[in-house]
């Protein structure tokens, strides 16, 4: 989906210099209202595309690192986003239902497959927070530490509101949310197919 629509972008920006090509010819001049015409509806239609490609590419972004990615959000908020991100491609798909509506679709109908994890991961953390005495909001806070790098500014900050709150259990408790996370499957070959093809030559 996201390729058609780069493809479609690069094809009409082509179009549109093509035809400033020709305007600027001095033979066809007697063409030239046809040709602004047609320049006017090319560009309306660079515009579009434009538009659909920077709004797809940000939703796959989403969907591909704060949805699918097992370190992250808890179960509630990727749902909400995954709902949010099915409902911008239903807008989408009533300007261009081409590709659109068949993505759309299908996310709608897979939506417990692709999520399966987080269920798991959830009651996973469920144990944690019972073994260490604490919320498994707590749990879910660490499991999205574990996005960033351990040496950058984002994982520092989180970690050390964690110590102030967690003292010295912290670095056992985020051993064993590591532990979930390894041992977690994103479930079937449908979802490692999908995965693959948002990060496929982006």
């Amino acid at each position: 989906m996201r390729r058609f629509m780069y493809n479609k972008t690069k094809s009409i920006e082509t179009a549109v210099k093509t035809i400033i090509k020709r305007l600027n010819k001095p033979g066809n001049k007697g063409k030239r209202k046809e040709l602004q015409t047609l320049l006017k509806k090319t560009k309306k239609q660079k515009q579009l595309y434009d538009y659909l490609f920077e709004t797809v590419s940000v939703l796959i972004e989403w969907m591909r690192f704060d949805i699918l990615q097992k370190p992250g959000y808890t179960p509630t908020v990727r749902q909400e986003l995954y709902d949010f991100i099915v409902s911008e491609l239903y807008k989408l798909e009533k300007v261009h239902p081409h590709r659109i509506r068949k993505v759309r679709r299908s996310l709608k109908k897979n939506k417990n497959k692709i999520l399966g994890f987080l269920e798991v991961l959830d009651d996973k953390f469920s144990d944690i927070a019972e073994e260490f005495g604490c919320s498994i909001n707590v749990i879910w806070q660490i499991c999205h530490m574990q996005k960033y790098s351990t040496q950058g500014k984002k994982y520092l900050r989180s970690k050390l509101c964690m110590y102030l709150r967690l003292g010295t259990k912290l670095p056992a408790i985020e051993q064993a949310v590591d532990a979930a996370i390894d041992s977690t499957e994103t479930s079937s070959s449908m979802i490692e197919n999908f995965n693959s093809r948002l990060s496929v030559g982006w």
